[in-house]
């Protein structure tokens, strides 16, 4: 068991090792099988790798190009400038995968990548053995009696993103659950209000391959340039509690004030009783299910004071928005939303017609409302309109999170519902573009 646990090779990690990486970092390399077939496809390949068995490194040092023997956690890593840094099957037997994700974020090239396959405690296999009443470890796999850490896809990306890294999942290792297992979940998921067909991915998901990117506008000493009031209307407090509440900004001493709102019938509703008790004069209004990550209201502060420099009629700001150009929709933004990592950022800030409602931002003495008819959609599109009229722009400015919606990519039917009232409200403006689709005048 011992020798195969350093001797093996995850073909599905080895699949996303960029094919031109001149320059490469593995931390627990075990033997060195991995990184002898990475330099056997790319034979340029420079292969560092630190490994905390003194004779698997012994082994690995027969086979690559420079090994140290010694644990990530308190090692002086080698210098930087790496295309690639892998983590194969460790950073859940790390106590603290934060710090050492952020200790080899520097040594990135800034067109680099960190790799990691990681197992996914949602597994079907656990939510079975937590039903059953036995979490059982096990000498391997997804309960490996040496992991002190656990993920699942959400928390990995709250993860990454603390770190500095915009994160994607690259591939998945897919061990689907029996049919019938399945179907007895289905009322839970219901109740929880689970989208049920990504449900299903998520517990067939039995290891994830993340991909992280640098995130360039995450500057980790910077302080917020101006308190925020964030306003954030909620109907589950348990979504609200892992998600907004849990971003590391509210953590400790923030210069920030939280209105959480409860039992209010529309967005409209929300933003004036937020408004009316906001104590700053930038407000950001958000959903429940929105996670901020670590330093996000710096950046965001600074993005935004950037956009009013650039863009002198900035009214409004958000991280995610449409416009039409020519018949064309064009995205623009830089967020996570579910699994996915929507990457429009290259002409930050921007200019949109209509801002996604996952996160908005405002200047309390210009914000001009929102109508109560539109219930919770497309309040973003109407407060752009408004901003409009009034000769001021909508900003989408470059500060992801991560929108943990538990939602589909289905349309709901409320949405549909609020169209009328756009329609009726914005005919001079239409078509418009949203994120959900183009809003035609008939």
């Amino acid at each position: 068991m011992i020798a195969n646990y350093y001797a093996g090779i995850n073909e599905h990690l080895f699949r996303q090792v960029p094919t031109n990486a001149k320059k490469i970092l593995e931390i627990g390399c075990g033997y060195g099988n991995f990184g002898e077939r990475v330099k056997s496809a790319n034979p340029g390949v420079v292969y560092y790798a630190i490994e905390l068995n003194p004779e698997a490194a012994k082994i690995a040092a027969s086979k690559l190009d420079h090994v140290i023997c010694g644990s990530i956690e308190t090692t002086s890593l080698v210098d930087g400038d790496f295309d690639c840094i892998i983590f194969g099957d460790v950073l859940e037997h790390l106590y603290n995968p934060l710090e050492i994700l952020s200790k080899i974020r520097p040594m990135l090239k800034p067109t680099g990548c960190v790799l990691v396959s990681v197992p996914n405690v949602q597994h079907h296999s656990i939510l079975s053995s937590i039903l059953g009443g036995d979490f059982q470890y096990q000498d391997a796999g997804l309960l490996d009696r040496t992991h002190v850490r656990f993920f699942t896809y959400a928390s990995f990306i709250k993860l990454m993103l603390d770190a500095g890294l915009m994160p994607q999942i690259a591939d998945v290792i897919q061990v689907p659950p029996d049919p019938e297992f399945f179907e007895t979940l289905k009322g839970s998921l219901t109740f929880l209000k689970k989208d049920i067909e990504l449900s299903r991915e998520y517990i067939s998901a039995y290891q994830y391959i993340f991909q992280g990117t640098l995130n360039h506008s995450y500057l980790p000493e910077l302080r917020p340039s101006f308190p925020i009031s964030f306003i954030v209307p909620t109907n589950n407090r348990s979504v609200l509690r892992d998600n907004f509440a849990s971003s590391p900004i509210f953590q400790g001493t923030h210069p920030h004030q939280l209105i959480q709102l409860e039992q209010q019938s529309s967005a409209a509703e929300a933003l004036a009783n937020g408004v009316r008790h906001a104590e700053h004069e930038f407000v950001v209004y958000l959903h429940q299910d929105v996670y901020l990550p670590h330093n996000w209201d710096a950046v965001f502060c600074r993005k935004v004071t950037e956009a009013e420099r650039l863009i002198k009629n900035a009214g409004m700001f958000g991280v995610y928005g449409v416009c039409l150009r020519d018949g064309k929709v064009i995205n623009h933004g830089h967020v996570m939303d579910r699994h996915c990592h929507l990457n429009y950022s290259k002409a930050l800030p921007a200019v949109v017609d209509s801002m996604d409602e996952l996160l908005i931002g405002f200047r309390k003495k210009d914000f001009p409302g929102t109508d109560p008819l539109l219930g919770y959609h497309l309040y973003g599109t109407d407060i752009a309109c408004r901003y409009r009229d009034a000769g001021k722009a909508a900003v989408v400015v470059d500060a992801p999170c991560f929108h943990n919606s538990s939602l589909g990519f289905n349309v709901p039917a409320e949405y549909l519902e609020s169209m009328p009232y756009l329609k009726t409200n914005w005919r001079k403006y239409l078509p418009l573009a949203t994120s959900c689709g183009i809003i035609l005048p008939n």
